[in-house]
């Protein structure tokens, strides 16, 4: 990318107002600490104060000059991504991105950096005047001038850049916090606001307490000192129950949501808060039992329908419609339901039938199958649709041998399954409201006559010899046999089976 391209964004309407604005608070947060030191609190009798006075703005105009060329280099060097990003348009990268998030915290750092310098320059400048209260008096001021404007600086940054912080966070989610929480914040605008002009009064009522040529009114400095302390004991002390009573409720949505996350949709939290957080708080746990909600229909939705099946219709959505695919189904059939139904109690019936379709779906999903449908007491399954298959046919007989040698002696009830393969009809049917996945044509309607005819073989499986013939790999298992007129296939008794 063209460098002067990148430069170019210096212009974004973004980046150039937070750039005057941080040039702006700076220069005036230095321009009030010369005026305080120099006009406003009391300094000591100096030997030549006029030319300290001057000393000092001339190293102030050099000192500014430099930071005026060495600070946007520096902040040049570390955005130079976010430039970039401007420049090529659309999302940043992950990189990009996370010097985005970091923009704020990198202009606190130089600029606290840029402050610390100035108080050991102005230190080292005034050190052979000999006069501790004044050495002390400009490391005060310039550090809560520096203070002030960093902090500020800070809050003023963090809101331009907003805009540029979403996108960043949409592409790139923060592992770890990169911005002071709502209570540093709080503490934050209570120390801009009142603890460093409070501080500065202090000061002064110090140096008239403290001055050689004595107090001129100490009972008044006294007090005016102990009414600023107590203002801000209490004052810091009311911030922090302020800033609490909104961290702690954020903290506990925060911490919701991290359950939430990690899939405990039974998590909720405590509603205490009267206001816009109380209201936070309720929409938290309405949207928790909402999600709750949707996840037991999602659970419900499968266990109708099928997992894959549910899967396709997320991802294609609620279409109806069909085509044509090559597919082998499987038909198993109980024999004598009807007389258990009438013999046994309805907790009897309904337990053995979910025992059998229990085992039935186990088989049938293990062989890479779906279960399309319950017909009373027979189950409809097919491979090759919707799930795709290498070898449909191959799968569906080695499920039909598995559920014939496990079923035999495990149910009351006995059984025939047929097996069949040719072309059908695959897709949702039904109406607009309500439609299934389903399975029309010749297969099903041969495997459905097949599992009647091995309902009184032997073997009680019974497969169409297409089926058999497109599977060479099961020829072991199965032998060719003529039922009437039709030839198909049965499974060769175990003993029978070749090593």
């Amino acid at each position: 990318m063209n460098r002067l391209d990148v430069l170019r964004q210096l212009a974004h309407p973004i980046v150039l107002t937070y750039i005057l604005s941080v040039l702006m608070v700076s220069l005036i947060a230095a321009m009030t600490a010369l005026v305080l030191i120099g006009s406003v609190i009391p300094i000591p009798t100096l030997p030549d104060p006029r030319g300290i006075w001057e000393r000092n703005v001339a190293w102030s105009v050099i000192g500014g000059g430099i930071v005026a060329i060495t600070a946007p280099l520096v902040h040049l060097r570390l955005s130079w991504p976010n430039l970039e990003w401007l420049a090529r348009g659309g999302l940043p990268r992950p990189r990009e991105a996370r010097v985005a998030l970091r923009q704020t915290t990198r202009q606190v750092a130089v600029e606290a950096l840029t402050w610390g310098i100035a108080v050991i320059g102005f230190t080292l400048i005034n050190v052979r005047v000999g006069s501790t209260q004044l050495i002390i008096l400009i490391i005060i001021t310039i550090s809560m001038a520096g203070a002030v404007s960093t902090a500020l600086n800070y809050v003023l940054g963090e809101r331009i850049l907003r805009p540029l912080t979403a996108i960043a966070m949409s592409v790139e989610t923060p592992e770890q916090i990169h911005a002071p929480g709502v209570g540093a914040r709080v503490l934050l605008i209570w120390g801009l606001t009142t603890a460093i002009p409070t501080f500065g009064i202090v000061l002064v009522s110090l140096s008239q307490i403290v001055d050689q040529d004595g107090p001129v009114n100490p009972g008044l400095n006294l007090a005016v000192l102990v009414q600023v302390a107590i203002a801000m004991v209490i004052g810091m002390i009311g911030i922090v129950a302020v800033s609490r009573s909104i961290s702690d409720p954020l903290r506990q949505v925060s911490n919701g949501m991290s359950r939430v996350e990690e899939g405990d949709l039974g998590v909720r939290v405590n509603v205490y808060d009267g206001s816009e957080i109380g209201e936070l708080q309720t929409g938290f746990n309405r949207m928790v039992l909402g999600l709750s909600e949707r996840q037991r229909l999602s659970e419900l939705f499968v266990k109708h329908v099928g997992e894959e099946i549910a899967r396709s219709a997320m991802e294609q959505g609620n279409n109806r419609g069909g085509s044509l695919v090559t597919v082998t189904a499987l038909v198993i059939d109980l024999v004598g339901s009807t007389t258990m139904a009438t013999t046994h109690s309805p907790e009897a019936v309904v337990g053995a039938l979910n025992e059998f379709f229990e085992h039935v779906v186990d088989e049938v999903t293990e062989h890479g199958g779906f279960v399309t449908k319950f017909e009373g007491d027979a189950a409809i399954a097919v491979f090759g649709a919707p799930i795709s298959l290498s070898e449909p046919e191959h799968e569906a007989l080695a499920c039909a041998l598995a559920l014939q040698k496990s079923l035999r002696g495990r149910i009351a009830l006995d059984f025939g399954i047929g097996v069949a393969t040719g072309t059908a009809l695959a897709g949702n049917i039904g109406a607009s409201s309500r439609f299934e996945y389903t399975i029309l044509g010749g297969p099903v309607i041969t495997a459905a006559s097949l599992s009647d005819v091995a309902k009184k073989r032997p073997g009680r499986v019974v497969a169409s010899a297409v089926t058999l013939l497109a599977a060479p790999r099961q020829a072991p298992n199965w032998s060719f046999v003529t039922i009437g007129d039709e030839r198909v296939a049965e499974p060769v008794p175990p003993d029978e089976v070749p090593e």
